[in-house]
């Protein structure tokens, strides 16, 4: 109900408006107008907000990639070949050894770097997911579609509706997950959903906001 009542407020001081349910994510990603991320970012000081404009993204952690591939594989299934590869556990290899010769389960081997080094520049421009992460993404996705309610949520709305708006004549840009009549959904990953746990990260990540 949050994120509902604020989008609501946002949406009446806009002077234009534009909904778009088609924009590919890459064409979304050009466009240079302020979003949440910026907004976000600009609440920790205005130097971190430049950096944000300017394109000084923080690099993505296993987080962030168990999170996007999370909502690829929910919202856009079709595009998740295009945008992720998914690497084998080099790591578990016989043949990752110590430099002593020593078998090991081991990622800061020799033997792991360079395979994983290698399967990166074999996939340019792709996000590369650990087989142990997209494991972790199927779990999160079989259990999403067990809740009834959420399922049917998944199926009825349009998905990754792109918003264009200009809010106090400053252009802005929204990407929703999930758009039906009278919900907006954002899905968000976290390593504990108990309500205390995520009630912090919620508020640490200004999610509120």
């Amino acid at each position: 109900s949050v994120g509902v009542s604020i989008g609501a407020e946002a949406m009446s001081t806009a002077t234009t408006n534009t909904i778009n349910a088609d924009m590919p994510w890459s064409d979304y990603l050009e466009l240079k107008r302020m979003n949440a991320s910026t907004l976000v970012a600009g609440c920790k000081s205005m130097l971190r907000l430049k950096r944000c404009i300017e394109g000084g993204y923080p690099e993505e952690t296993n987080a962030m990639r168990i999170g996007t591939g999370l909502h690829a594989l929910l919202l856009e299934p079709e595009q998740f070949c295009n945008r992720f590869c998914v690497m084998p556990d080099y790591h578990l290899d016989p043949f990752n050894e110590t430099k002593a010769g020593t078998r090991t389960d081991s990622k800061a081997t020799n033997y792991y770097k360079q395979k994983r080094d290698s399967f990166g520049s074999l996939n340019p421009g792709k996000t590369v997911i650990g087989n142990e992460h997209y494991t972790m993404i199927l779990k999160c996705l079989k259990a999403i579609h067990a809740k009834p309610r959420m399922s049917e949520i998944i199926h009825s709305s349009q998905k990754e509706v792109s918003v264009l708006s200009e809010i106090d004549r400053i252009p802005f840009k929204s990407r929703l997950d999930l758009l039906s009549d009278g919900i907006i959904c954002d899905v968000k990953s976290t390593t504990n959903a108990e309500k205390h746990a995520f009630g912090k990260v919620f508020f640490n990540l200004r999610y509120d906001f």
